[in-house]
């Protein structure tokens, strides 16, 4: 432990010889590693698809609101609020839904990994734990797609509001 494998590698490598051929463990499966891979971005993708059709749940309720709030978005209007800035409010309250909603449901997700990594009560078997790894980019990824995905949902939620639903 607390030995670079390459360097090690190096070393054994030297030793034996160049009519040896060293593997790691990666090497050796390398069939099952790919696997793997394509696997997360197989996963990745779905969870996408499957937060877009949650996005039309964002949308539907931010239209809602916009509906709702008819009457206080004519008054703001009469105040002299123009149909930009009423678009501009709704579309960061549609920003802050989806954000705060993405932060939780990572924080969840980091909660379950690290309780898994701790206290191993996942098992595929009586005594192998089901592996799970934290990788500090995975969560990056997730919170810029339920980002990007909720900029889109909001301006196009928020591109409802007009001078027709306004007008008194």
């Amino acid at each position: 432990e607390g030995v670079e494998p390459s360097a090690v590698r190096d070393e054994i490598q030297t030793i034996l010889g160049d009519g040896v051929q060293l593997k790691n463990r990666q090497q050796l499966n390398s069939t099952l590693y790919k696997m793997l891979n394509t696997e997360n971005v197989a996963t990745y993708l779905i969870f996408t698809l499957v937060l877009i059709i949650a996005l039309f749940n964002v949308v539907g309720a931010i239209i809602m609101m916009i509906l709702d709030k008819q009457q206080n978005s004519k008054t703001l209007y009469s105040l002299g609020t123009t149909i930009k800035e009423l678009r501009q409010i709704y579309f960061v309250q549609g920003i802050l839904v989806t954000g705060f909603g993405g932060l939780i449901g990572v924080l969840l997700g980091v909660l379950i990994v690290w309780s898994q990594l701790a206290f191993s009560w996942l098992k595929i078997t009586a005594t192998l734990a089901y592996p799970v790894k934290f990788e500090f980019i995975n969560i990056v990824i997730v919170l810029a797609t339920i980002l990007v995905l909720g900029v889109i949902a909001s301006k196009i939620a928020s591109s409802r509001i007009n001078k027709k639903l306004v007008d008194l």
